[in-house]
């Protein structure tokens, strides 16, 4: 399948920043490291509801991560198997800006308060490389900016909030 989306993108000259599938009953993360040196995430978030799978036979050790899954080759990119859930249900969380695009996989099993995912990957769009994420500020730093200027220019502090 991998080969079939690859004779498209080339043949368009567009690559993906991100694969996302389903399917298979557990949840996946490769890095396909291409040789212009981007990097594009293969997510499989397939542990939304249905019989989560194992990804070791019964009795064998869990995969360690991250791995090399395949190494680059005159035909073929490298992959990374980067992380992995196979215990749990869960579902993955998108935030995309007009900077990057993040991929947070959040398990089903943390409760309502926790907002922390225990996995994610963040693509700058413009490099298509992997990046530190940059969170949106939701206004506070900007706002405490602001009051630090008028406090430091003797203008009066007008907080209309209260």
């Amino acid at each position: 399948m991998r080969q079939q989306m690859d004779a498209v993108c080339e043949s368009v000259g567009v690559w993906p920043h991100a694969v996302l599938s389903g399917h298979v009953h557990n949840y996946q993360r490769y890095t396909r490291h291409r040789p212009n040196g981007t990097d594009i995430p293969y997510v499989v978030c397939g542990n939304g509801g249905h019989n989560v799978q194992k990804l070791q036979a019964p009795g064998a050790m869990p995969p360690r991560t991250p791995q090399v899954f395949q190494v680059k080759t005159g035909s073929d990119d490298a992959v990374t198997f980067e992380n992995y859930d196979d215990t749990d249900y869960g579902y993955l969380r998108v935030v995309v800006n007009a900077a990057q695009l993040r991929i947070e996989y959040h398990p089903a099993s943390d409760s309502a308060g926790a907002k922390t995912p225990d996995d994610s990957v963040t693509i700058d769009l413009k490099t298509r490389r992997q990046t530190v994420y940059t969170p949106n500020d939701l206004g506070t730093p900007a706002r405490a900016r602001e009051v630090r200027r008028m406090l430091n220019s003797g203008s009066p502090v007008n907080d209309d909030r209260r």
